[in-house]
């Protein structure tokens, strides 16, 4: 009976280990769901093509030789321009995005942008900015027009690893709460905010340069 004990306390324990989210490896390959991957491997792409997107800021984005590359070339308006793309992916659940992105630095403000979970194309979502040294923020926004402010709540991630290179982001949600590595290092704990839209979205300020290798969207289980 001694031995059956310590037996079902070592599996409670390996158990506890594997499952937890700061570890990058905690979700073996056969426990996830892959739900959305573009390897930009095709020129035909739906991102930016929803009704309210001007022509002028799909032509922002070029897909070729396997990237997605985002130049936004604009007046001194100093602005933001990420493009959506449409899914079906319940960002209530368990889920994670990893991200292979470079942000090449033209001016001192600087970075890409990836959100998730925004409802059609207010700015109502989550956002990670990116800038040339590898540094992000990850924050909530929850502005229904451009008029209103954001209101968001934002961590900083501080990874310093390959500047104007290229460096992997993943984004884990784990229950009430996002955990975030940067070429498979653990970096930073960061709250949930209930999402309800489907968007996901890259993009820059007129700032930068911007290449995506690639961007999966797994399910994790409960």
């Amino acid at each position: 009976m001694k031995h059956l004990l310590l037996l079902l306390s070592c599996f409670s324990a390996i158990t506890a280990l594997a499952q937890n989210p700061k570890d990058y490896f905690a979700f073996p390959q056969e426990q996830k769901e892959l739900v959305f991957i573009d390897e930009f491997d095709s020129d035909d792409s739906s991102w930016g093509a929803e009704d309210g997107v001007p022509s002028e800021d799909k032509d922002s984005c070029i897909i070729k030789d396997g990237y997605f590359y985002h130049n936004l070339v604009d007046t001194d308006n100093n602005r933001n321009l990420a493009l959506p793309h449409n899914t079906d992916i319940d960002f209530t659940r368990n889920f994670e995005i990893i991200v292979r992105i470079k942000v090449v630095q033209k001016e001192k403000k600087d970075y890409g942008i990836v959100f998730w979970g925004r409802d059609g194309l207010d700015l109502i979502g989550h956002f990670l900015f990116i800038d040339h040294t590898g540094a992000a923020t990850i924050y909530y926004c929850n502005q229904k027009s451009k008029e209103q402010p954001c209101g968001y709540k934002q961590k900083w991630i501080y990874p310093y690893t390959k500047k104007n290179d290229f460096n992997i982001y993943t984004i884990r949600k784990y229950k009430d709460d996002y955990y975030i590595f940067v070429n498979g290092v653990y970096k930073k704990k960061s709250g949930y905010v209930p999402l309800t839209g489907k968007h996901i979205g890259l993009g820059s300020n007129e700032n930068a340069e911007v290449f995506v290798d690639f961007l999966k969207i797994y399910y994790l289980p409960d």
